[in-house]
């Protein structure tokens, strides 16, 4: 286990890496590149990664609660079973994003482009999804409670289907 608490890796290069049982604690990935890039089992929660790029990155069984990716470039990522309670997506650009089990509670996804990608089985209780791109989004038993959705493009998404998870 590695300890990184409040280190700034601001325009890094971590293209392919790998982060496997990491902890810190105020992490600044500030733009960084994070292409393909790993994180397992680790804890970054408040870290920044506005402006970062992750594109086809896997981050699975991790905590991210209360960091920031506002404008940061997630395309083809997979963020499955992950804590992201309380973090920010604003303007970020998640294209074919899968956020598979994940906890989203509280989380500002306002104006996100998630253009086809998934939030099955993800938490999405108190979360702001409002101007967002969720055309074709997979919603297969999320569970939607109290989700602000104002304006968000929902078009081919599966939404309607799932009312169970609607409350």
């Amino acid at each position: 286990e590695i300890c990184l608490d409040q280190v700034d890796f601001s325009r890094s290069v971590f293209d392919s890496s790998m982060f496997t049982k990491a902890t810190g604690q105020m992490v600044v990935f500030t733009g960084a590149n994070l292409n393909k890039a790993s994180m397992l089992e680790s804890v970054f929660a408040d870290a920044d990664f506005t402006n970062a790029t992750m594109v086809a990155a896997c981050f699975r069984l991790s905590d991210f609660s209360g960091a920031h990716f506002d404008g940061c470039c997630a395309d083809q990522a997979l963020i499955e079973s992950c804590d992201l309670s309380r973090t920010c997506f604003v303007k970020a650009s998640a294209k074919h994003c899968r956020f598979g089990k994940s906890n989203l509670k509280e989380a500002d996804l306002s104006k996100i482009n998630l253009f086809q990608g998934s939030l099955r089985k993800a938490q999405l209780e108190h979360a702001d999804l409002s101007c967002s791109n969720l055309y074709g989004v997979d919603f297969y038993k999320s569970e939607v409670y109290k989700t602000r959705l104002e304006r968000a493009n929902l078009k081919a998404s599966n939404i309607a289907q799932y009312k169970d998870g609607l409350r």
